[in-house]
């Protein structure tokens, strides 16, 4: 809208005529303001001819008038330009603008992308973790469960020696009793014998009694180093809640 404003005005500059009547010679004069004025291209500007002008056979008035014009163009070209230049520089800064949100947003996206990265890959560490411990639960429960029939054929085992010791002895003693036919040999190899499986229950049950005791260490070991990760979880939640 400015530049067609500027536009009529060059045009009433150029294509304008003025009539002036000299009251001396009552000669009327027809005045062109563009024989008066030139236009710079580089400028965008008006140039007053002011020899011409100087020369010219109408008075003062008319003349100011022609200055008056070409200097209130010239004017507005000038607001013109510092406003058309204030312009690019708003276009210019919401431009850039643009870019900054656009960049922003970008950012923003990558960054809710992590996140939904981060806690999706928590929910698969932490359903990792929860499969490992039943895992684990269930290996403990099949290894304690072994443990148990181990024990219980071991239990079965140690009754079944007794009660061979026990038939042993019952043999021995009706051997003693019954000398008709039984010799002091067999008599001796059957005590030696009974005396063998006594040593080897004995030694059975200390041993037992040794592995007994080794269960009980390293179980009490266990529970001394889950109270000591226990603590040291606390430790570190507290720590990371502080922060």
């Amino acid at each position: 809208m400015i530049q067609q404003g500027l536009d009529n005005y060059a045009d009433m500059i150029e294509n304008g005529t003025a009539s002036y009547q000299n009251k001396e010679t009552s000669e009327t004069i027809s005045i062109n303001f563009g024989d008066y004025a030139s236009y710079d291209e580089r400028t965008g500007k008006y140039q007053v001819d002011q020899a011409l002008l100087n020369q010219a056979r109408f008075n003062d008035s008319y003349k100011d008038l022609i200055e008056e014009q070409i200097e209130t163009y010239n004017n507005y070209v000038d607001e013109y330009e510092t406003s058309r230049q204030n312009i690019e520089k708003i276009e210019k800064e919401f431009q850039e603008q643009i870019e900054t949100a656009n960049s922003n947003y970008a950012a923003m996206e990558d960054e809710i992308a992590n996140v939904l990265k981060e806690k999706y890959q928590e929910e698969v560490d932490n359903l990792q973790e929860k499969y490992s411990a039943m895992k684990e639960a269930d290996d403990d429960y099949l290894d304690a469960l072994q443990e148990a029939i181990d024990k219980q054929r071991e239990l079965r085992d140690r009754e079944n020696d007794y009660e061979d010791l026990a038939q042993q002895e019952r043999k021995l003693a009706l051997m003693r009793r019954d000398t008709s036919g039984t010799t002091q040999t067999e008599v001796m190899e059957l005590e030696d014998q009974i005396s063998e499986t006594r040593q080897d229950l004995l030694d059975s049950e200390v041993d037992s009694i040794i592995n007994g005791m080794q269960d009980i260490y390293e179980s009490q070991q266990e529970l001394r180093d889950v109270e000591i990760e226990l603590k040291s979880a606390i430790i570190d939640n507290t720590a990371y809640w502080n922060q």
